[in-house]
């Protein structure tokens, strides 16, 4: 009963704070970049889809619900990648946050205190590899970064409350 009741409390909550951010923000759809040194943004649809020797990812949303159209993804270590990230809501904000396995959750509470003007991601955050930045509805956002170490990693929008949901697991192969 407990997890019915926090259920539908965190699911009320995710209403309250999805409905307050639908008015949207007057930043650009523009990527931003965690500190990565050799990431680079593009958000222009005019761009070549991915680096000459790269790899492309595209990742959207499941409509207006809170959930990426994919749960999983995955490139090669050291493999140059453009994730594209269409929000095609037409109504929500939304991100795509490239973050160390285990730490969503702890990432987007401490975006929360850095707030909307920092896309929901707190500045020079150690734990986040890469992000788009924070994207109005109906628009794409780029993001090519050199795929970090082997291992298991966690993409998750970091807008208040969509991470109890909307996340999923990048895996960098060797």
């Amino acid at each position: 009963m407990f997890k019915v009741v926090t259920l539908v409390a965190s699911l009320l909550a995710v209403a309250a704070l999805t409905f307050a951010g639908c008015g949207g923000s007057s930043e650009s759809a523009g990527a931003t970049l965690a500190p990565t040194p050799t990431a680079a943004a593009d958000t222009a649809e005019s761009q070549p889809s991915a680096p000459a020797d790269g790899l492309l990812l595209d990742i959207s949303v499941k409509g207006e619900n809170l959930e990426y159209d994919k749960e999983e993804m995955s490139a090669p270590a050291g493999q140059e990648v453009t994730v594209r990230f269409r929000n095609i809501s037409q109504a929500q904000q939304h991100n795509w946050v490239l973050v160390e396995n285990g730490t969503k959750d702890d990432v987007t509470a401490d975006g929360v205190a850095a707030g909307a003007d920092n896309h929901w991601v707190a500045p020079d955050d150690p734990r986040v590899f890469i992000q788009t930045g924070l994207l109005e509805p109906e628009t794409t956002g780029r993001v090519t970064f050199e795929v970090p170490p082997a291992g298991t990693y966690q993409f998750v929008c970091t807008f208040p409350a969509h991470n109890i949901i909307m996340f999923g697991t990048f895996t960098s192969t060797p």
